[in-house]
């Protein structure tokens, strides 16, 4: 075992356990075998409350920084009689990619006592559907993924679980989904609303394309925020003038999903009106609009050289302001 591997154990199983040793924690990092059954034996004699820091914390640095892999912590983590450890270990995983942790989600999914535990696996197998309809897992996985979501979808289970299967399930077109996705944008429930608009737009399909607009409008704000998503995801061009006027909202989350959603659908009206917005006065609409200009150009061209030049190449020059080396945007434009 590692030095620093042993270290931290030690530093885990010494009395009183009342705080994290997290500048150790990264030697959780690609366990080997034999530090994964240390790590199994050490676990269960952590007070609850330190096991949920733990992985809760393995999550957030696992997002922050690339070089740590806890992958093989994770798993073991999936065991813990704590269901907010669980949960924590499951959301952890979202980069693993190997068929191999299929059916422990499915296990997840099918009898886990937590809610929030079931919804996390629902959550996490929709990756894998995404790796099925891109035909890069095995078929029989696929098909098996497909079935499993839309049964849950269609269970007794409670609507948290429910939902998140179905948006899970929408990466793939077929008939049973759409069928799943009109049901729920039908329910009386508006979690499952809000759920179906969201997989309108995860689905890439046309077909959505009058209900996503005509949801821009909506009174609820949840629902009219996954209808500015799919509308980018979907690239609704008639959509930009509502997304215009809707860049008038004090709804923060709402205004930066707009625009990002105008970066996701281009043309020349959306294009210029993030020029404008990028020489914002305020500092997060002025970034969100030129990320925005971004995904534009790599939609234009993944291979162009950078974001001004694409500018002049779109011919928005004459738009711009003459005093561009004002702004928070000043290092992204030099």
């Amino acid at each position: 075992m590692r030095k620093e591997f042993e270290e931290l154990l030690n530093l885990l199983e010494k009395p009183p356990q009342r705080a994290l040793p997290f500048a150790q924690l990264r030697a959780l990092s690609e366990l080997r075998p034999e530090e994964q059954r240390r790590f199994r034996e050490v676990l269960p004699t952590l007070p609850v409350a330190l096991r949920r820091k733990l992985s809760r914390y393995l999550v957030d640095t696992g997002e922050a920084d690339f070089t740590v892999d806890f992958n093989a912590a994770f798993r073991i983590l999936l065991d813990d009689p704590d269901g907010e450890v669980r949960q924590a270990a499951v959301e952890g995983l979202w980069e693993d990619v190997s068929t191999s942790l299929v059916p422990i989600l499915i296990r997840l999914l099918e009898t886990d006592p937590s809610t929030e535990v079931r919804a996390a696996a629902a959550i996490s197998l929709g990756r894998f559907a995404l790796l099925g309809d891109l035909e890069e897992i095995d078929a029989d996985v696929a098909k098996t993924i497909h079935d499993i979501l839309l049964a849950t979808f269609h269970s007794e289970d409670d609507v948290e679980v429910r939902r998140r299967a179905l948006e899970a399930v929408s990466y793939i077109g077929d008939d049973d989904v759409v069928a799943a996705i009109e049901q729920a944008y039908q329910h009386p429930d508006e979690r499952m609303t809000v759920s179906a608009v969201f997989s309108m737009g995860r689905s890439y399909d046309p077909r959505w394309a009058a209900t996503v607009q005509k949801e821009l409008k909506n009174p609820r704000p949840e629902i009219r925020y996954e209808a500015v998503r799919a509308a980018g995801e979907l690239e609704l061009e008639d959509a930009v003038p509502t997304l215009l006027d809707m860049m008038d909202t004090d709804d923060v989350e709402i205004k930066e999903a707009t625009i990002d959603a105008l970066g996701k659908i281009g043309g020349k009206r959306a294009l210029e009106a993030l020029l404008d917005l990028a020489q914002s006065a305020d500092e997060a609409t002025s970034w969100a609009a030129l990320e925005a200009l971004d995904t534009a150009r790599f939609s234009d061209d993944p291979l162009s050289p950078g974001l001004v030049p694409w500018l002049f190449d779109q011919g928005f020059a004459d738009d711009w302001d003459d005093d561009i080396d004002e702004g928070p945007w000043d290092d992204e434009l030099e």
